[in-house]
């Protein structure tokens, strides 16, 4: 019994102790003191694209680019955000990132309403369904946006029924296969690195040719920004334009999305590497 009177005379305590704290306040500074209590979510961008149709001949270029304002609580500000689907109760996060945006293409939306519908049996028919951003903070806060809606057709799927054609008798191959590519040391040694390859935290490794000296890759990329830099590190990095690479340059915009095959050219011989690449789109 004792230990219940001294809970509720504590409880007593500070429930007046709390009362004079705020009665002696102005309004402007309870209010200062509510912001800092109560975390303030982000905003999605109201979505431009609300109603669509997606095809399979534009699985590579950009939906939308989302974007989206700063959360915050007090004086901490999210660490990572997660632009995000709901449907029936169920959640498919398109795109996490630090940033303030995200660029989600045809494929990615596609694939992302037919997870969240669970199965692919509503594949070309219109789905509706919500978008927002979760934000995350170091102290294990997260927040959620006021959510869009959204109506999508997804891309049907179509089962292609015709049959290959019976092989005719003929003479015996003998031709060898090439052989599969030996790898290299230098392999991804630099990289490509950026929002237009999803992320400007992990690295696309670039393979080396020893006969030609030059780095290649083949990858898909949305609007945004590339740089090349050396050991997944910033201390050597490379920005510019294709003819002038230099350490430390700037970011070499993609203005379209698609599938490119990128061939780099460095010189390490000087103080500082400097280089030349050719960006081929597929």
């Amino acid at each position: 019994m004792k230990m219940k009177k001294l809970n509720f005379l504590s409880a007593s305590l500070l429930f007046i102790l709390s009362a004079f704290i705020f009665s002696s306040c102005s309004t402007d500074e309870l209010e200062a003191i509510v912001e800092d209590l109560i975390p303030e979510s982000s905003q999605l961008t109201a979505p431009t694209n609300t109603e669509a149709v997606l095809q399979a001949s534009e699985v590579d270029n950009v939906f939308e680019t989302y974007t989206w304002t700063e959360a915050s609580f007090g004086d901490e500000k999210a660490n990572n955000y997660e632009l995000s689907i709901y449907y029936g109760g169920g959640v498919v996060v398109l795109k996490e990132t630090t940033e303030l945006s995200a660029a989600v293409t045809v494929g990615e939306m596609d694939a992302a309403i037919k997870e969240a519908a669970g199965s692919f049996e509503d594949a070309g028919d219109a789905v509706s369904f919500k978008i927002g951003v979760v934000s995350h903070f170091n102290n294990e806060v997260v927040t959620v946006s006021d959510p869009h809606d959204l109506t999508v057709t997804t891309i049907a799927v179509v089962e292609d029924n015709t049959e290959e054609p019976a092989e005719e008798p003929g003479e015996e191959d003998n031709s060898e296969e090439p052989t599969d590519r030996v790898a290299h040391e230098n392999d991804g040694l630099w990289g490509v690195i950026g929002d237009a390859t999803g992320s400007w935290d992990a690295d696309q490794d670039l393979l080396y040719n020893a006969e030609t000296e030059v780095y290649s890759i083949t990858l898909d990329l949305v609007l945004g920004n590339i740089k090349f830099r050396k050991s997944d590190d910033w201390a050597v990095n490379l920005g510019g334009t294709t003819e002038a690479l230099v350490h430390d340059g700037d970011n070499i915009a993609i203005t379209e999305a698609g599938n490119y095959t990128i061939e780099l050219t460095v010189d390490e011989s000087g103080d500082s590497a400097v280089g030349t690449f050719t960006m081929t789109k597929n």
